[in-house]
């Protein structure tokens, strides 16, 4: 222990070398450890909302209260907190620090996480070499390698997650090396456990590179013992579940979640394997990794450092010749296979789940790599020694020491050239600190209505930050209920819709509101809504102003909708979403005005009373204006078609498959597209829209007149069609309560009649209805519905899921087999204890 805390003690007087440069050059940039892009709109509201969550269970626990939240409106439109956010960190026994995080301090303690991350990653790395038992002053070297490399530098910059890998799996090789020498389980059990909680993603990415260690490990250490070998093997399978069994109340609610998610749904792993062109090794690939970052080329986040990679690679092939030995042999094959697999593009695809192809698991070759890289320099040393005893150790030394100066002086360049404006300038992609407030502020929290109205709704605001126009996650981070969101695993019925509305992409992970549609945003339970002035927003019909404020020195209004928006709506009407699948946008869109879409034979679902209902009207609710020319021809590349709204009706422009290739299409509201339907705002007036067509060619003014629909709302319509469906039930919500995972309500309905909440469907929302379950169903494409037979009724919506009850039984067998198994080795001592030579 007296060696590993020299090492250590060593080790962090270079980190905090290094890390003080690091933080310099973002100090003197004025710049916050948050990327621009994803960080800010991902990674850091989630780490604000792990903190809250946890106070808010520290909270209940000290009130008597053992209540632990579980799913959460403000999270997207209404997301399993776990299973949507443990990819983010909700489970990394790191991110119980975040306890401590608020909006004020949230920056600061985020870019701490990250130095500690790296910190914590390079001391794993030397909790390895000293079992393994290499001299600390090489391990030292290595471990700086391993903690500021490319990958670190900018991955772990960009999603502060991704360095929770780098510090777990030294511990799992390090586990499975006791393992295979006949040691307990304990450390390779607790190190599966800790990968799973932190990311079921970079758990299967370790749990390959820990198998490639195992069998390499196995074949040298046991030769033809095949069966000794094959026993071990099949031991840390099992105490591979038992991890697996130990992190399950975060694993399987990710894991449940992601099984519907679209990413995984619509993957083409099977087209991806068949096509030749994935087998074949692109060079260029290695060549950029041993290549490193210290130079101002292309940025290349994945790259190693060049002192090292071009050091250790070619290195162990020398060495495996001059003096070939079981551990030149074995570092030797684990380099040559890492690295021919990080030049196939299949193994990136492989790492990635078969979904996207990434090279997100490039900390594993770089593992083997500075391991490598510690025992050449072993090797080196110990050669010297041999041919020349003469030299004494103080010389040895003092080349250790030039050896590690080398190392981080080629560190601190690679930071300085990545960050800076000589390099790749990479300093430009962080937030500046002082624009921090505006990330996780929003004005509705200065909102004195908003503030002011205790009951549950939601708020649309589809312009607050829109960093690299992207949607932001801000509501989850100030209590109230959003629609934006950006995440990567995502409710399977609000990935539907946003798929449905056109606004999305990334198979509807990410969403901007519901096109600021009335019907759309009254259906989600949209009371107020809040733009910002400058931006002249497309404000919805029924949406009338009812606050001005200023927030971050620019005006901005609050509208409220005058439509009297419930969290719940009772229909009579019912279709089946085959049919309304057919549908083109505008009418997709009118359609849920009086009529509730329920899944296909949706007739079994419904009471005989219901049946009836079945033929409401889907089309014909909006009117197509007619163009009012053929087109004017501005120039050779530009026509204009001016169309007429009607007095007090909203606009909505849409356009067809028939569009020629090479024309765009643009209105005030900016360009649109063959898949979206866009709103060009309520008018109380007439007013005329011009619809301007660009074209790189010739093409005929008909033929784009004839793609072009553009359709209007009236108010009056609006309001008698939306009014229709609750007075046609006779039903109203005379009650309304809620916390995060169930809602209260009371109700009065004179006719048997279908509800539908603003709830996203999930099979783990449980209804009961006067004490008696009910069945659920998807209802207008994304939310919870059920049928309401007629009556007064008292009603309990209550989120119940089913992978984190099974993931706490397993939990607690996985503890009852660690605690037996303990037991079992106390009483028998340490037992026959097989020392086998690190080689």
């Amino acid at each position: 222990m007296g060696k590993f805390l020299r090492k250590l003690a060593v080790y962090t007087l270079g980190f905090c070398l290094l890390a003080g440069v690091l933080t310099y050059v973002f100090y003197r940039g004025s710049r916050a450890v948050i990327w621009s892009v994803d960080a800010v709109s991902q990674y850091y509201p989630a780490f604000l909302y792990n903190g809250q969550w946890l106070r808010t269970i520290l909270s209940n626990f000290a009130s008597g209260n053992f209540h632990v939240p579980l799913y959460d409106l403000s999270i997207g439109m209404g997301e399993d907190i776990i299973g949507s956010l443990n990819y983010y960190g909700i489970g990394d026994p790191l991110n119980l620090l975040t306890i401590f995080a608020t909006k004020e301090n949230g920056a600061v303690l985020y870019s701490a996480m990250y130095l500690l991350r790296l910190y914590l990653a390079g001391g794993a790395l030397l909790l390895y070499t000293e079992y393994m038992k290499l001299p600390y002053r090489y391990a030292v070297s290595g471990a700086y390698c391993y903690s500021f490399f490319g990958y670190s530098l900018v991955a772990g910059t960009m999603y502060l997650q991704f360095l929770s890998p780098l510090i777990y799996f030294p511990l799992m090789i390090l586990g499975a090396e006791k393992l295979i020498r006949g040691q307990k389980p304990y450390w390779y059990l607790f190190s599966v456990a800790i990968g799973g909680m932190c990311s079921y993603y970079f758990l299967y990415i370790t749990a390959i590179g820990m198998a490639g260690y195992a069998i390499l490990r196995l074949i040298f250490v046991y030769g033809k013992n095949i069966r000794r070998a094959a026993g071990i093997l099949f031991r840390g399978i099992l105490w591979f579940a038992v991890g697996i069994m130990l992190s399950a109340p975060f694993l399987l609610p990710a894991v449940s979640m992601l099984s519907g998610n679209a990413r995984v749904a619509e993957s083409t792993g099977l087209l991806l394997l068949a096509d030749w062109r994935n087998w074949v090794p692109n060079l260029s690939y290695l060549a950029s990794f041993l290549y490193g970052m210290n130079s101002n080329a292309n940025l290349d986040f994945w790259r190693g450092i060049t002192l090292v990679e071009m050091t250790a690679v070619p290195g162990i092939f020398i060495a495996c010749i001059l003096h070939r030995t079981k551990r030149n042999l074995q570092l030797a094959i684990a380099v040559a296979v890492l690295s021919v697999a990080y030049t196939i593009p299949i193994t990136h695809y492989i790492f990635s789940a078969m979904a996207q192809r990434y090279s997100r698991w490039v900390f594993l070759l770089q593992f083997g790599v500075v391991i490598t890289m510690v025992c050449l320099f072993t090797e080196f040393a110990e050669a010297i020694r041999r041919l020349q005893p003469s030299v004494g150790r103080k010389r040895m030394a003092a080349a250790c020491c030039l050896l590690s100066a080398m190392i981080l002086c080629n560190l601190g360049v690679n930071i300085c050239l990545l960050f800076s404006g000589y390099g790749a300038n990479y300093l430009s992609e962080f937030l500046d600190r002082s624009s921090i407030p505006g990330y996780t502020d929003s004005p509705l929290v200065h909102s004195e209505l908003v503030q002011k109205d205790a009951g549950v709704y939601r708020v649309a605001n589809d312009q607050l930050t829109e960093t690299n126009g992207r949607p932001d996650n801000v509501a989850m981070i100030n209590g109230y209920h959003g629609l934006n969101f950006w995440w990567s695993v995502v409710n399977p019925g609000t990935q539907a819709m946003t798929r449905q509305l056109g606004g999305g992409d990334f198979d509807g992970q990410r969403s901007r509101g519901l096109n600021n549609s009335p019907v759309y945003l009254t259906n989600a339970g949209v009371k107020y809504y809040a733009a910002k002035d400058a931006y002249d927003s497309p404000v919805p019909i029924d949406f009338a102003p009812a606050e001005k404020l200023e927030f971050l020195g620019e005006p901005w209004t609050i509208y409220v909708n005058e439509n009297r928006p419930e969290m719940v709506r009772f229909y009579q009407k019912w279709a089946e979403a085959e049919e309304y699948s057919t549908l083109p946008m505008i009418d997709k869109m009118t359609a849920v005005m009086d009529t509730v879409i329920v899944p296909g034979k949706g007739a079994t679902l419904l009471p005989a009373a219901t049946k009836e209902q079945r033929t409401g009207n889907l089309v014909d609710k909006a009117d197509e204006i007619s163009v009012a020319a053929d087109g004017q021809k501005v120039t050779e590349s530009e026509i204009h078609f001016t169309y007429v709204v009607p007095e007090d009706s909203e606009a909505w422009v849409a356009l067809d498959d028939s569009l020629p290739a090479g024309v765009t299409i643009r209105t005030d509201r900016g360009a649109t597209d063959p898949i979206s339907l866009q709103n060009q705002g309520w008018h109380r007036e007439p007013v005329k829209l011009v619809v301007t067509a660009q074209t790189e060619g010739e093409a005929q003014s008909d033929v784009i007149r004839s793609a072009i629909h553009v359709y209007s709302l009236s108010r009056k319509k609006y309001e008698s069609i939306m009014s229709q469906s609750n007075v046609a039930a006779a039903a109203k919500v005379t009650s309304f309560t809620a916390r995060k995972d169930q809602f209260t309500l009371s109700t009065v309905n004179g006719k048997n009649t279908i509800a539908v909440t603003a709830i996203p469907y999930t099979k783990d929302w449980k209804v009961y209805v006067d004490g008696e379950r009910t069945e659920s169903f998807p209802a207008n494409t994304m939310y919870l519905g059920f049928v309401l037979p007629e009556g007064e009724h008292e009603i309990i919506l209550r989120y119940e899921p089913l992978a984190i009850r099974i993931g706490v039984i397993l939990f607690i067998a996985g503890m009852a087999i660690t605690v037996l198994v303990g037991f079992r080795d106390r009483k028998q001592g340490q037992g026959q204890h097989m020392e086998i030579h690190a080689s």
